[in-house]
């Protein structure tokens, strides 16, 4: 079940991120002085601790290697 939910109308398809954008992998929600960062593609069956260790991970390495952030992309 948990792949199928993948392949959903509102489930992300793509590996890209964007703000207020329910298509988008990340999708960033700001609305005045708060925002909320919101990773979609793990499941209600994985680890929360693990998937978030691996998105914090990830972001650390984008840090280390001086990456540039991709601009958000539109659908």
């Amino acid at each position: 079940n948990c792949f199928e939910r993948l392949h959903d109308t509102f489930a992300p398809g793509d590996n890209v991120w964007n703000y207020n954008d329910r298509h988008a992998r990340l999708r960033i929600k700001n609305k005045g002085k708060n925002i909320h960062i919101e990773e979609r593609t793990p499941s209600s069956a994985c680890n929360p601790y693990l998937s978030l260790a691996g998105l914090i991970a990830a972001g650390i390495d984008g840090i280390n290697r001086k990456l540039e952030i991709p601009p958000p992309q539109i659908f």
